[in-house]
């Protein structure tokens, strides 16, 4: 179903339902500081540790594809007869769907 529902209603539907899961995650980790469980706290505080390693990791993937991108830009400007080799055309099709694949 989920991936249907990805399939029919786009990452809109995606970004809904993580927003969700975060804001449940939000709620019962105040309940879990609230309370006077050791373990509560500490399953929560891995879990919000981990959430924001991998969102670190995402924008360093994000920045390096950008990065990467630009620097093919610079280097296939400056191959003489690039346009004669169709490289030029692999380039643009490089940048514009490896960072969709990888988004």
């Amino acid at each position: 179903f989920f991936f249907a529902a990805i399939m029919i209603l786009g990452h809109r539907f995606t970004n809904f339902v993580l927003s969700l899961i975060l804001v449940a995650a939000g709620i019962h980790s105040f309940h879990a500081i609230q309370g006077s469980s050791k373990s509560e706290k500490k399953h929560w505080l891995t879990f919000w540790t981990l959430h924001a390693c991998v969102q670190a990791l995402e924008l360093a993937i994000d920045i390096f594809f950008a990065f990467l991108q630009f620097t093919l830009a610079l280097i296939m400007s400056d191959v003489p007869n690039a346009d004669q080799l169709g490289v030029v055309n692999h380039l643009n099709l490089l940048c514009c769907v490896l960072p969709l694949a990888c988004a």
